[in-house]
């Protein structure tokens, strides 16, 4: 298996670095998968829609790479195994989604 997964954290923003890095990675092939979480963004001075994240997966999958994503708030107990266990289950142990 030739694959690279990238897991991006912070990836909620049209206009947001955590995209940025997302799409620099999915132009040299490299799969996505990226992390959000809204009550965070709510209480920053940026303003978000709630369906940026969707809208962020659509446009790397149509650079032709795997991109999947997931809510999740990072400090919560778990919340790493968690991660790596969504990333298993959606893009190492399915070949396509």
């Amino acid at each position: 298996m030739d694959r690279q997964i990238a897991i991006v954290t912070g990836t909620s923003r049209i206009k947001g670095i955590g995209k940025a890095i997302c799409l620099e990675l999915a132009k040299n092939g490299i799969e996505i998968f990226f992390t959000f979480w809204t009550d965070y963004d709510k209480q920053m001075p940026w303003e978000t829609a709630g369906n940026e994240p969707d809208l962020i997966r659509t446009e790397i999958r149509a650079l032709g790479v795997r991109c999947e994503k997931i809510e999740l708030n990072l400090v919560e107990e778990n919340s790493i195994e968690k991660l790596f266990n969504e990333v298993e289950l959606k893009l190492v142990f399915r070949q396509f989604s």
